[in-house]
């Protein structure tokens, strides 16, 4: 559909030419791109409604789900950034070890039985992880706290915690900090905080001053025993 609206938009500019038709066809595709929007987010509304979505708090963007059974399921977590571009797909995979690969009882509107339907399990998108822009995620993949998925990648593996992962098949690239690190800053749970301690702790979440914010973790561990 994307592919058609480009050409049409290309086409009705031509015809307009110039300088014109530039605006022109900037109007036209605010247009369409505010319909895809509300398209999106109307299935992704959908798609929450009935469980086979669920979006943590603060979690913002507007990933792409393509979902071919009532089972198919992702679930992400707080504070997440999703780029522009990411694909989930938590099942509709093919068989490979049979004739024929395509989904003959899909397509012809005939009874789907258990050995027909394929997926991995759910998808699942710890805390504080970024999507990066154009990425897709497949079944039974889950996302560790703080992970960072590169832009374009398809992700077929795990993501351990605040890993850095890219390619096709995306493998890892690097890791945001050391082990140790990140086994504290995972363990603080920082993301289930009151907002209102999140925000005026904000100079502090937004430096590199890693160390400093865990003594911070540990005084308030401290308060709280």
């Amino acid at each position: 559909m994307k592919g058609k609206q480009t050409v049409a938009m290309a086409g009705l500019a031509e015809l307009v030419g110039g300088g014109a038709g530039s605006r022109l066809l900037g109007r036209v595709g605010k247009v369409v791109s505010a319909l895809e929007t509300r398209g999106q987010v109307a299935k992704i509304g959908r798609l929450v409604a009935s469980g086979q979505l669920a979006i943590g708090t603060h979690t913002y963007g507007l990933p792409t789900v393509f979902v071919s059974h009532p089972e198919d399921r992702v679930s992400i977590g707080r504070y997440c950034s999703i780029a522009p571009g990411v694909v989930f797909i938590p099942g509709g995979l093919h068989q490979l070890g049979t004739v024929s690969t395509f989904p003959f009882r899909m397509r012809w509107g005939i009874e789907v039985v258990d050995s027909t339907v394929r997926r991995h399990g759910p998808i699942i998108v710890e805390d504080d992880v970024w999507l990066c822009m154009g990425s897709t995620i497949l079944s039974g993949v889950r996302i560790g706290t703080g992970g960072v998925v590169a832009a374009g990648a398809v992700v077929v593996e795990d993501v351990e915690p605040y890993q850095i992962v890219g390619g096709i098949p995306a493998r890892p690239i690097g890791e945001r900090f050391d082990r140790s690190t990140a086994a504290a800053l995972a363990g603080s749970r920082w993301w289930e905080w009151p907002e209102a301690e999140i925000r005026r702790i904000l100079p502090l979440m937004e430096s590199g001053r890693v160390v400093e914010f865990l003594a911070y973790v540990d005084s308030r561990a401290a308060n709280d025993a």
